[in-house]
């Protein structure tokens, strides 16, 4: 394993730890115009279960708090579908290519259905809960790159490419890592939406749940914006997607 992931993976809380994990439970807000929402207060806490060995992620009250429906993202497919399980109310199959023809793709720009917002949300919790252990399957390429000098603190800077069978923002993806091994931003392109969507995502706000540090704090703006930066970041003004985490739960694979 590259030196610099596995001092990552030491301080997010070891390979041994993670191995032990099935799923995991998360409670938490999250919006942002990447979802096409992004007032502070009106987003509904929401609970939402992941599988830590495939891509899939169930939120429940989805798309709205006391439709009794959860939104469904299994890798390549979603669906919304009553909280029983009995019916499934709309399904879409291949989900990431209707982001990516052309007609679809424009409209995309403006506006998603539920459906899409289940697809980015999912894969994005997905991904996100995962960082940094996902980095050690086979398939990844991971290389440390140049270190950057800010505000007076040195971040070394973690290249990894992704394999194709992985859903996630883009292949490439650079994340600085901070002194203590915990990751400080990262940057991406979200393909899904188009090129000139280059975001800067900041973790903050790291807590301990069960052996296993997580950020629970973040916001993700777009590279280059830097109108107000600072200001609507506190603020969660315009922002691709922001998020805070409640509460985490890492439910250990049967003995």
């Amino acid at each position: 394993m590259n030196d610099l992931l596995a001092f990552t993976v030491e301080a997010h809380g070891g390979l041994e730890r993670w191995d032990r994990v099935a799923s995991l439970r998360m409670r938490g807000h999250m919006g942002g115009l990447g979802l096409l929402h992004s007032a502070y207060d009106s987003e509904p806490l929401r609970t939402a279960h992941i599988s830590a060995t495939e891509p899939w992620v169930s939120v429940n009250d989805f798309p709205e708090p006391g439709d009794k429906t959860i939104g469904t993202f299994a890798d390549k497919v979603v669906r919304i579908e009553r909280a029983d399980g009995s019916v499934i109310v709309r399904s879409r199959d291949n989900a990431r290519d209707y982001f990516l023809y052309y007609l679809p793709r424009l409209k995309r720009w403006f506006w998603y259905d539920q459906l899409d917002v289940t697809y980015f949300l999912g894969y994005a919790i997905w991904n996100y809960l995962l960082t940094p252990f996902l980095f050690t399957r086979p398939g990844f390429s991971v290389e440390e790159g140049e270190p950057l000098h800010l505000h007076g603190r040195k971040l070394r800077r973690l290249i990894v490419k992704f394999p194709d069978n992985i859903p996630t923002h883009s292949p490439e993806q650079v994340f600085f890592i901070n002194e203590k091994g915990l990751i400080n931003y990262f940057t991406y392109t979200v393909e899904i939406v188009g090129p000139w969507v280059n975001a800067v995502h900041y973790c903050r706000s790291y807590r301990d749940f069960g052996g296993i540090k997580v950020p629970t704090r973040r916001r993700a703006i777009l590279r280059h914006d830097h109108f107000l930066r600072n200001w609507r970041i506190r603020k969660n003004v315009a922002m691709i997607m922001w998020g805070n985490l409640h509460e985490v739960e890492f439910i250990n694979k049967e003995q």
